[in-house]
């Protein structure tokens, strides 16, 4: 598939997509939408593939939803397929996030498992202004990680936040400078890349869904009686034992 509004990239285990129509502020279009999920069900399908990087090109990572298609016709439907294949995907998502991330924008960094902000990222729900809701799922993602007093505040006043008000209140997991966004996105990618890719993905599916510790528990075991972690105890018995007796 040739992609117009995305460029797709891998590198060393990472799989980056950025979104990539920067004169309208990468603004999310239903081709866009669709380009993102047939670029998802590619990495999916790429077990040289661990985790991804998604960001946008240009000065912002996305503005909101192209409001040139929200007119009659308007349908929604690809959108909430694009909700649908990040929601399960199971591989991490790593958002790098500098300038406006808006509406559907702000649903893409919530749908993330990781995000990473630049200082000058603004993030928010305009929607409400035109009497429209967020329809990808960026009203319950919000409250989860933010809580209901802010997600409420947030999406009924329309109000933006700031990164560092961002990261108070639990949607940002770490503000960088500008300059090293991309360079500290990366890295943070190829060291969940490099990690165990079965321990990741139970990680994960921990970590999005209510699990009980009784859950856990056994995720862990699993994780535990797997042929590459008993390699690396063995491993790390030997080193053990070999220092020992240079002691």
């Amino acid at each position: 598939m040739e992609f117009k509004t995305i460029i797709v990239e891998q590198n060393d285990g990472v799989g980056i997509l950025t979104l990539n129509r920067p004169a309208s502020l990468n603004a999310i279009c239903a081709s866009m939408a669709g380009e993102l999920i047939q670029a998802l069900d590619d990495f999916s399908a790429d077990e040289t593939i661990k985790c991804i990087l998604l960001k946008g090109a240009g000065a912002s990572f996305a503005a909101g939803t192209d409001v040139a298609e929200m007119g009659g016709d308007f349908s929604p439907d690809v959108y909430l397929d694009l909700n649908k294949k990040i929601n399960d995907f199971s591989k991490p998502i790593i958002a790098a996030v500098s300038g406006y991330a808006f509406g559907a924008g702000f649903e893409l960094v919530l749908s993330s498992d990781i995000i990473v902000s630049s200082h000058d990222a603004r993030f928010g729900f305009p929607e409400i202004t035109i009497g429209m809701l967020p329809f990808m799922g960026g009203i319950s993602k919000l409250k989860a990680k933010a809580g209901t007093a802010k997600a409420s505040e947030l999406l009924m006043t329309a109000r933006h936040i700031s990164a560092d008000e961002a990261l108070a209140c639990g949607i940002v997991s770490r503000i960088v400078d500008r300059i090293e966004l991309d360079e500290q996105a990366m890295d943070t990618a190829k060291k969940i890349a490099g990690a165990s890719d079965k321990a990741i993905k139970m990680l994960k599916r921990a970590l999005s869904t209510e699990t009980s510790p009784v859950a856990e528990f056994s995720m862990a075991v699993l994780a535990l009686q797997s042929a590459e972690v008993q390699q690396k105890i063995s491993s790390l018995n030997a080193n053990q034992v070999s220092n020992l007796k240079k002691e």
